[in-house]
């Protein structure tokens, strides 16, 4: 979270009072966003096991789910098992009314033994009519499947998105950021991972890279990160300042939203995500040097 030039005047916040509150902000936001992903992964896998114990009670048919199974192929194989179990006890009445017949003597008794047997085909009739139910909630599972997906998709994808310096064009930085994704997803998977976004590459399983440094190669991206500023069909270069204790040139007069970008992006290099314990601390201290601003 960056306040603006004016708010900060407005407000009378000084620099140290700016520095912490963006701090907290940072932490708070961070922590906030663990929680959310394991409370939805967390209420998804609740709403499944619900649907999966309706089904098996209702029906009086138990299937255990395999580990790691989607609901979906889950309820495909529950209605298969569901229906050849009722076919296999259809069959076993038939057969058992036949044997019957065979050895039954006089109208009365045919007649007591037809009224019995119909009782148990109608109880097979409404299993087979509760085949509808399962077929509903496999649907409705697919449905939460697909909707838990995008879900999760905007929020990896928002969790690493580059705030663009002023200077950039809009337009532009719109169009690589949506270019940038259409291209992971094409070739990758999207799953959380320990609260970490990984690209999981969809021709090999055991290719995985966290989503920030798939963006960190990101070419066209980083160019604009860089501070470029377009005019017409040119583009002119920032004058970029090093600084004694940082790891990268910080553009001359950068914004403070530019620079906790430049740091945050450093930090994502060197293997210290948001989610990092040492994330904040290593923010702090490059924050820190730059305000002070001692060249090399």
């Amino acid at each position: 979270m960056e306040f603006t030039k004016e708010f900060i005047e407005e407000q009378k916040l000084s620099e140290e009072q700016v520095k912490n509150i963006t701090t907290f902000a940072t932490e708070q936001v961070a922590t906030l966003k663990k929680d959310w992903d394991s409370k939805a992964n967390n209420d998804a896998e609740s709403i499944l096991t619900g649907a999966i114990d309706y089904a098996q009670k209702e029906n009086s048919h138990t299937l255990e789910r395999q580990q790691g199974e989607k609901a979906g192929a889950y309820f495909k194989r529950f209605a298969d098992s569901l229906l050849s179990t009722q076919k296999s006890d259809l069959v076993k009445a038939k057969s058992d009314y036949e044997e019957k017949i065979k050895g039954v003597k006089g109208n009365e008794a045919l007649t007591t033994e037809y009224e019995k047997l119909k009782v148990t085909n109608d109880d097979l009739l409404k299993k087979y009519a509760d085949y509808d139910i399962v077929k509903e909630l496999s649907e409705k599972a697919e449905g939460y499947k697909g909707e838990l997906s995008g879900l999760k998709l905007e929020v990896s994808f928002n969790s690493i998105k580059p705030s663009f310096p002023d200077t950039v064009n809009k337009y532009e930085a719109k169009a690589l950021w949506n270019e940038f994704k259409n291209d992971v997803l094409a070739k990758n998977t999207i799953e959380i991972v320990d609260g970490v976004p990984m690209a999981v590459d969809k021709e090999n399983r055991h290719k995985i890279i966290k989503l920030e440094d798939v963006l960190d190669k990101n070419e066209p991206i980083k160019t604009l990160m860089a501070g470029r500023t377009q005019t017409g069909t040119g583009a002119t270069q920032i004058d970029l300042l090093k600084i004694d204790g940082v790891p990268f040139e910080v553009p001359e007069n950068a914004s403070n939203q530019e620079i906790s970008q430049l740091i945050k992006n450093s930090l994502t290099k060197q293997g210290i995500g948001q989610m990092h314990p040492e994330f904040v601390k290593k923010f702090q201290e490059l924050n820190t040097k730059i305000q002070v601003k001692q060249p090399v």
